[in-house]
């Protein structure tokens, strides 16, 4: 299973409102320091729609089988933005996910 579907599917909403903070932290970063999403772009190698959509935490449009912290990361490289609590927050709860399956998965067997 990709790490986007992953991520998305235990706790949507938390995981929701999480990425609308990274996206809000990478843009305040960004417009401090008067960098375009034009430059970064060119930079990591990514469409500046698909940085518009980090932004604003909407990470719906993204392809399922895209490794979209490692994107987050880089991009808050180019802007000095700290978002590793953040993504912290995600490992977390994807954990916590994953250990839950796996505990229902042996308890149907028994």
């Amino acid at each position: 299973m990709s790490e986007l579907r992953i991520i998305l599917k235990s706790k949507p909403e938390e995981k929701k409102e999480i990425f609308i903070t990274i996206g809000k932290k990478l843009s305040q970063s960004r417009k401090s320091s008067r960098k375009k999403l034009e430059g970064i772009s060119k930079k990591l190698n990514l469409s500046v729609e698909m940085l518009n959509n980090i932004e604003a935490g909407d990470i719906s449009k993204f392809p399922q089988t895209i490794h979209i912290t490692g994107f987050l990361r880089a991009f808050a490289e180019k802007v000095d933005c700290d978002i590793s609590l953040e993504l912290e927050q995600l490992t977390l709860q994807e954990g916590s996910a994953t250990k839950k399956k796996k505990g229902e998965c042996s308890n149907d067997f028994t």
